[in-house]
């Protein structure tokens, strides 16, 4: 699907806009919503990719068009909810010599993602971040999922 200017499938999107607008119309569902929500993850690490189009053009355009202005080049960078590895993949081919730590809270998702080389930990974006510094920290679809500020 990389490379494709397809957007992901409409029962995707249809589905995360209404998580979504419920947890932003009644905050207070989400402790309630979100070990179903992790389950679901774990249990669709395998072809996630494929089935909402993560790769695609449409998905990540924003995020590549702001990765491309990112000077100097990063040598040291932590991804929030690295996921399967998509977003990290985008940020790596743009800066080939940075070393990249990510966190995510689903076993899964990591063991699914391909990146040789990558310190990849199975840790929750409320717990305790990665030892620093780092040149660059990114989260494209991950910081929706914390309780509040």
């Amino acid at each position: 699907m990389e490379g494709s200017d397809a957007p992901p499938p409409a029962r995707i999107r249809v589905m995360g806009r209404a998580v979504n607008a419920t947890i932003a119309r009644a905050p207070w569902i989400w402790p309630l919503l979100r070990p179903a929500l992790h389950g679901f993850f774990d249990r669709a690490a395998t072809g996630w990719d494929v089935r909402t189009g993560a790769g695609s053009v449409h998905h990540l355009a924003a995020f590549a068009a702001a990765c491309a202005r990112v000077r100097p080049a990063p040598e040291r960078v932590l991804e929030l909810g690295t996921g399967t590895g998509e977003t990290a993949r985008r940020v790596l081919a743009r800066h080939p010599g940075a070393a990249l730590v990510g966190i995510d809270a689903s076993a899964d998702m990591l063991a699914a993602a391909t990146l040789p080389g990558a310190d990849l930990r199975v840790s929750r974006l409320e717990d305790p971040l990665p030892e620093g510094p780092f040149d660059l920290i990114f989260s494209a679809l991950a910081v929706h999922h914390l309780d509040g500020p």
